[in-house]
């Protein structure tokens, strides 16, 4: 802008907030720098308040400079700032102070909060009887808990002890001939070589594991592995396969690192420290290095996370693992991430042209035990992989006098395994060589090696010669189990820590274990189960005492087994559960006058230094755990309800509709729901049961009887009738509820919003669901733990929205809105409400915020932000491929970077999520800030914003105005998947978009040390297959057409207002309102993805259209998919088959932080799902092309690409941001569009209630 000073004209700037946040000055001309900055900054200070006049809101003019003025301040007007300011401020504040009005209105009215409370309104004084735990209280805990264990041990103890008295009257070498999963017959014979007394039954193992099987519930999987001889394979008994003959799984080989870890740990008595030596020299051949990086890998693939291995390559010099400067010197803790690492190491090796340095190795081998074990009573087996060619005979001295010495230097025993890798020729020296290496053979080289000669003989170790990658399994366990008659086997079973089963189909399991001997001490082998995690753990998993108190389980080194900070284990993608340490989730514990009591006393009470928790605990007597009971000294038991009984004029039914045979109930299709209007529907979650394992294995088989067993308890008004299961506070809590459902069906059909609201549900604190109208819900939900129920009773007396979701029941992108009932809270209300409507409320309160308003000018932008930045309402997602959580420091970085700069109000978090070994960086914004956020930084007055709090609301109300055409900030982003650009620094004032960093960043330690809280553990939602077609009529037929504005369009259930073409960019001429199936998202859904939806396909009278094509031609279409199927699966297996002897553990081929690359579908941290009904068709708008989908128009079979980052594109830079050009973008992929003819098959649907 232009100033006259002095007679002269200056064109002088803003200061301007630019990259690095530095601020810097520019001016045509400087004839006084000091008082040019004064001049400059007081102009921008004032231009600040410069408002856009095309507003009613922005009409205020900017102060106005006299051109030719002496004195440049005589013009400026200070009081006349502080108007404006004052002004500015009252309007905003009562548009705020009216938009949360509504809100709480709407939240009220709409649910009928007024009416719950006076049905669940508490006597005066009357409190629910509440029993402060103590030693009585978790006893009875622990009693259960040792009951079903004792079951088991009891089924693993009889296996043992029936294998061992026929190896003692048969012979002690037992053979498996036909170890194959499914063929009958599988039996144990003894050594067929024994010509003695060998005419006798064999012993059939398959008949006694089933008698096992069906002795208690549970048991997942029987298998006994014999010892280690390479014919032997591993006798397994899985019920599914054993009974389902056409699963056509091959023969098990024990070599699965699965199998191989649990037999390693079941006959080692301590932990195991290995130290690994590669040759990659010039002598290999291609074979021969590749066998020995398959061997390796495989050594590594079976270690345990308490065991230690250090790694090196040798050729004429050393190499180590890239760790950060600690592999050369320290042995790594065998965790997954760094047996991730040191595999990748193993790939990474190369034939080297030189020689090999023998002696070079095992100096190096030696300094690093020297650094890492100190304890003398320790074994330390040092596996060295080569081909042993030396330069010259008298290298072999050289080198057994190096080994000799390095036994001298350390501490602890040494064990040295040799693995000879050859092909054919000749190696009776090398063979030789390596043999006296394995034995400490020094006197044939007149060495004399003092630890030898104080202690006696070394600890012989054995040498193995190899020729293949094939039957690795039987080296492995060589090389890792020493080699003694003096090795003393566990006595007691082994109980492993929580994985997933070796199938890999969704079962978590502990696996028991324990050796088999037989009478001369002989080892045989090892018996296992595997049990299901949630059969054993499922009362703690599910313990519910209303928030007052929770448990935990941990083993007697304090790792963790059960925690509520820990994910539930169905929704970790096959991903093992953490092994941390307690003191990682409970502070108290960092104490050892605090730990030690807990872990080494039987039982016992103590209360933390703040007097707020009790810790009650109890070691079991049946398995090495302690389980733990905490109890919060400060918060209130919750009131007594009103005594009711169920009322039976009010309809409600199982939420299971379509498993209903009774015409008491007319269904319908709302949307894409399976609905009934005539009821309301009662959902119980596994919070509910006594046996939460026991309902959630059962759900898939539910049945007509036993839902009328349900309702006939809850029903029932002589209150004698048998509990099916339930808990005993369910029907208390529920019963009241159901009084509301009339009141909600009125308002489904005569609300002034029954065009915006889809569905209204209430979840009591035993977790029970009411919801009208009656829909189907998915059986797996956790409530909960679902966000908006959670974030409601963390905040009594607020009201929670969440992020706009896509609604997998037709209704588009929609929102959440909870709130709770009663403090302590007894139940949470909540309704789903289409996203349109924000838009519709913002304009109807503010008119320059309506959209079409805000998309001619491009200046004016409303919107609505949670306290943890993301976005609720904003004009540019409109018209966008935009999914899932959105936030403001992608949509509006140049806000963003300003409001991380006032103090008190923004605030960058870390937490600790151990679920997927991550460090969580995110936002909270302070809803208690009085007045209005606005701009801090005089220069950005190129962009004005506002934002103030909806008080009792978790939201933001933001306006911005924007004056010029290019604004940029910089707010780093990573673009490809969810790691923090860096992740050694975090600055409160520096603006990021949310990320994460690897927890576990230093390989020499299990877990970094830091005090950051831990992430709340929100409940993903699981996946529910639902038939989409079934015969039945529409509840409501749409007609979209004769809503004629984009004021009466917008929200409207089902409705879209079109105003973008196909491409996203071209307007259409005359915006028009139609069907979400034509146009999503205010673009319209191009011709290639129409196709008929479930409603084209019914009729008026429900039937399925005679046009539909389920004919030949369609029959075809179905063969040849179910062709294309079995050859994709064919592939895999084929795949899997052919590198089992290549490749390591495939558990430990997916780091956490690297798994965006590999999941399908992942959600972010806080959830990204938010409703009742949450879709997996929401992957259908991530596709890059500039092509808006309806979600409700992807093919069944539609996934997410598995580039797509977990967070659903809120780490990815907008687009003015990136630094290059964007490239070209792909034509449609073919998953954007249909098959040309229907095809009738079941549809992945998310049936769950947000996070």
């Amino acid at each position: 802008f232009n100033v006259n000073f002095n007679g002269l004209t200056w064109k002088m700037c803003y200061i301007t907030k630019l990259l690095f946040f530095k601020q810097i000055l520019f001016c045509s001309k400087l004839l006084n720098s000091s008082k040019l900055l004064v001049y400059t900054f007081m102009v921008a200070t004032l231009n600040s308040y410069v408002l856009s006049n095309t507003t009613d809101f922005y009409r205020y003019k900017g102060v106005e400079l006299s051109k030719n003025s002496h004195d440049f301040f005589q013009n400026i007007n200070l009081s006349k700032i502080d108007d404006i300011n004052r002004e500015i401020s009252t309007e905003l504040k009562g548009f705020a102070k009216k938009l949360s009005f509504r809100l709480k209105e709407i939240s009220t009215t709409e649910v009928g909060i007024t009416k719950i409370k006076e049905l669940i309104r508490p006597s005066e004084n009357d409190y629910m009887e509440f029993e402060e735990p103590g030693l009585m209280h978790i006893k009875k805990l622990a009693k259960g808990l040792d009951g079903k264990i004792m079951e088991y041990l009891t089924i693993l103890n009889l296996t043992k002890l029936t294998i061992e008295s026929y190896a003692d009257q048969y012979g002690s070498q037992i053979v498996s001939t036909e170890p194959c999963l499914f063929q009958s017959g599988n039996r144990m014979e003894p050594n067929q070589s024994s010509n003695s007394v060998n005419q006798h039954m064999p012993l059939n193992l398959t008949k006694h594991f089933i008698e096992g099987y069906n002795a208690t519930s549970g048991i997942k999987m029987l298998y006994f592995m014999s010892k280690m001889d390479k014919e032997e394979k591993t006798h397994i008994f899985k019920p599914e396969i054993q009974l389902n003959v056409s699963l056509n799984y091959k023969c098990i080989l024990s070599d699965d690192a699965y199998f191989q870890k649990i037999f390693l740990n079941t006959v080692s008595e301590r932990p195991k420290h290995i130290v690994l030596i590669i040759d990659h020299g010039g002598i290999f051949s291609e074979n021969q290095i590749t066998t020995a990086k398959s061997l390796a890998k495989h050594i590594i693939s079976a270690l345990s996370f308490d065991d230690k291995v250090g790694i090196l390559g040798l050729s004429e010099t050393v190499v180590y693992p890239d760790t950060i400067d600690c592999s050369d010197m320290y042995m790594l803790n065998a965790t997954e991430k760094n047996k991730f690492l040191l595999i990748n190491f193993i790939d990474s090796l190369i034939k080297y042209k030189g020689s090999t340095n023998h002696t070079l190795g095992f100096h190096s081998a030696f300094n690093m035990i020297r650094h890492s074990v100190n304890d003398p009573t320790r074994n330390v087996i040092m596996i060295y992989i080569t081909r042993a060619i030396l330069s010259s005979l008298a290298e072999a001295r050289f080198v057994m006098e190096t080994i000799s010495k390095g036994i001298d230097s350390v501490l602890p025993n040494i064990i040295i395994n040799t693995c000879l890798m050859i092909d054919d020729e000749k190696i009776l020296f090398v063979k030789h060589f390596l043999k006296y290496v394995s034995q400490q053979n020094f006197s044939t080289y007149n060495i004399k090696n003092k630890r030898n000669l104080i202690k006696g003989n070394a600890t012989p170790g054995v040498m193995e010669v190899i020729k293949s990658y094939t039957h690795l399994d039987h080296v492995v366990r060589r090389l890792l189990v020493i080699n003694t008659a003096k090795v003393n086997f566990k006595k007691e079973p082994l109980f492993s820590f929580p994985h997933w089963d070796f199938f890999k189909n969704g079962d978590l399991v502990i696996s028991i274990s324990q050796v088999v001997k037989d009478a001369k001490n002989h080892h045989l082998g090892i018996s296992v189960l595997d049990i299901s995690y949630d059969e054993i753990f499922g009362n703690f998993l599910y313990f519910n005492d209303y928030k007052n108190s929770y448990t935990f389980i941990i083993d007697l080194e304090g790792y963790v087994l059960v925690h509520p900070s820990l994910k539930q284990p169905n929704y970790n993608n096959y991903e093992n559960p953490p092994i941390i340490d307690i003191s990682y989730l409970e502070n108290d514990f960092k104490k050892e006058t605090f730990r030690n009591p807990v872990l080494k006393k039987i039982s016992g009470v103590l209360e933390n230094s703040n007097a707020e928790m009790k810790y009650v605990w109890q070691r079991l007597s049946t398995a090495p755990m302690i389980v733990v009971l905490v109890y919060n000294l400060h918060k209130v038991t919750p009131h007594k309800m009103h005594s009711f009984v169920m009322p039976l004029d009010i309809p409600l039914a199982y939420h299971r509709l379509d498993l209903t045979t009774s015409e008491e109930y007319n269904l319908c299709w709302n949307l894409r729901q399976l609905t009934s209007l005539d009821t309301g529907s009662l959902f119980l979650s596994a919070w509910c049961f006594q046996s939460p394992n026991k309902y959630l294995l059962a759900v898939n088989s539910e049945s007509e009887l036993s839902i009328q067993r349900y309702m006939a308890y809850l029903k029932d008004t002589t209150k004698l009738l048998a509990n099916p299961g339930l808990k005993c506070n369910v029907r208390d809590e529920l019963v009241p509820l159901v009084h509301i459902l009339p009141y909600w069906k009125k308002l489904f059909f005569h609300s002034t919003l029954r065009r915006y609201i889809i569905r209204r549900y209430m979840v009591t604190s035993s977790g029970a669901i009411v919801m009208y109208p009656g829909a189907v819900i998915d059986p797996k939900l956790d409530p909960l733990r679902r966000y908006w129920y959670v974030e409601a009773v963390k905040r009594p007396n607020h009201v929670i929205i969440t992020p706009p979701y896509i609604d997998s029941g037709g209704a588009g992108y929609i929102v959440t809105i909870s709130q709770s009932l009663i403090e302590p809270a007894t139940a949470v209300v909540a309704f789903d409400i289409t996203l349109g409507y924000f838009y519709k409320l913002l304009s109807e309160f503010i008119t320059f915020c309506s959209l079409p308003n805000v998309q001619s000018n491009n200046k004016i932008k409303c919107f609505l932000m949670d306290d943890t930045g993301y976005l609720i309402s904003h004009p540019n997602l409109v018209g966008k491929e935009i999914l899932g959580k959105q936030h403001i420091t992608h949509i509006e970085s140049l806000v963003a970077n300003d409001m991380l700069n006032h103090k008190g109000f923004g605030e960058k978090l870390v937490c600790n999520d151990y679920n997927t070994n991550t460090i969580q960086r995110h936002y909270k914004f302070n809803m208690e800030s009085d007045g209005i956020i606005s701009n801090i930084i005089p220069g950005d007055q190129c962009v004005r914003y506002h934002l103030i709090p909806l008080h009792d609301t978790n939201v933001f109300l933001g306006i911005i105005n924007t004056t010029c055409d290019l604004v940029t900030a910089f707010c780093p982003c990573n673009t490809i998947d969810r790691h923090c650009l860096n992740c050694d620094r975090l600055e409160q004032s520096e603006c990021e978009c949310p990320c994460e960093c690897p927890l576990d960043s230093e390989p020499c330690r299990k877990f970094k040390p830091n005090h950051n809280p831990t992430c709340f553990n929100y409940a993903e939602p699981p996946v529910h297959i639902l038939p989409v077609f079934s015969k039945g009529k529409t509840c409501f037929q749409l007609n979209c057409e004769q809503y004629l504005t984009h004021s009466s369009c917008i929200g409207v259930i089902g409705c879209e207002w079109c105003q973008l073409q196909c491409d996203a960019v071209t307007p259409i001429n005359i915006p028009y309102c139609t069907s979400q199936d034509f146009c999503f998202n205010g673009v319209l859904v191009s011709a290639s993805q129409l196709g008929d939806g479930p409603r084209r396909l019914l009729n008026a009278d429900g039937e399925f259209s005679r046009n539909f094509p389920i004919g030949s031609l369609g029959g075809g279409i179905v063969a040849l998919l179910l062709a294309l199927g079995l050859m994709f699966h064919c592939y895999i297996k084929h795949n899997q088959s052919s590198h089992r002897y290549l490749s390591a553990d495939t558990s430990i081929n997916l780091l956490n932080f690297d798994r965006g690359q590999s999941k399908i579908i992942e959600e972010p941290p806080t959830g990204a799902n938010n409703g009742l009904v949450a879709s997996a068709q929401e992957a259908a708008l991530l596709s890059p092309v500039p092509i808006v989908i309806s979600p409700y128009r992807m093919s069944s079979s539609y996934q997410r690409p598995p580039t797509v980052d977990s967070d659903h594109g809120y780490s990815t830079m907008t687009p003015h941001e990136d630094t290059e050009p964007p490239e070209a973008h792909p034509s449609p992929s073919p998953h954007q569009t249909l098959l040309p003819h229907h095809i009738l098959a079941p549809v992945t649907v998310h049936m769950v209630m947000d996070n």
